[in-house]
């Protein structure tokens, strides 16, 4: 009768340890838990404080882009490609578009000077538009066997400038001579005025 008592007991024991140790670990589990979601929490409102500062950093800059746009009211803004390198039998053409707008929106009539550029900063290639309209696209050509004659290949990279008002989009292309084929655009991007507040979004954006 003792005997059997003594088992039973040290099984109860047992049991009673295994009980003990899954409580333990629970806790732990539990406790663990509840660390990362506190840390997920912080970073959760670290991102949003960042994103208030960051629109705070914006209005403050528009403020003084206001400012400085009524003290100097003739601004323009420049249209820039990436660089891209051209070699013989090929030419470069930096297409620029004046979108239109929907009605009523009325759209000024606008200039714009187009430039394509080497990789030193030398001007290869010009064009001046005065009367330019919604709806209507520019061009420039680059041809590197009459323009470049003799360059093996050339870094180059195209700009447009305008008035402010003028709401402009551009591309990059690179034709083959031979086949008329063309073979590369490139996009453009405002450079001119820096958009802070675009920048700042797209920082957010990649967080």
């Amino acid at each position: 009768m003792t005997n059997t008592n003594i088992k039973v007991r040290k099984h109860y024991s047992a049991i009673g340890i295994t009980d003990r140790l899954k409580a333990a670990l629970a806790t732990v589990e539990w406790s663990e838990l509840s660390n990362r979601q506190r840390h997920f929490k912080k970073l959760k409102e670290g991102k949003s404080l960042m994103k208030k500062y960051s629109y705070l950093i914006c209005a403050l800059f528009l403020n003084g882009t206001i400012a400085l746009a009524q003290s100097t009211p003739v601004q323009n803004r420049q249209l820039s490609s990436g660089v891209v390198g051209i070699a013989p039998g090929q030419t470069a053409r930096w297409n620029v578009l004046y979108p239109t707008a929907p009605a009523p929106i009325l759209q000024p009539i606008c200039s714009v000077d187009l430039s394509v550029a080497d990789d030193q900063g030398n001007i290869l290639k010009t064009a001046s538009v005065s009367q330019f309209t919604a709806g209507r696209t520019v061009s420039v050509d680059l041809n590197s066997d009459t323009d470049l004659a003799g360059k093996p290949r050339t870094q180059i990279h195209a700009y447009a400038v305008a008035p402010d008002g003028c709401n402009l989009t551009a591309t990059l292309e690179l034709i083959d001579n031979t086949s008329q084929k063309t073979v590369l655009v490139v996009g453009s991007k405002q450079t001119y005025p820096v958009m802070l507040c675009s920048a700042f979004s797209g920082a957010n954006a990649s967080k």
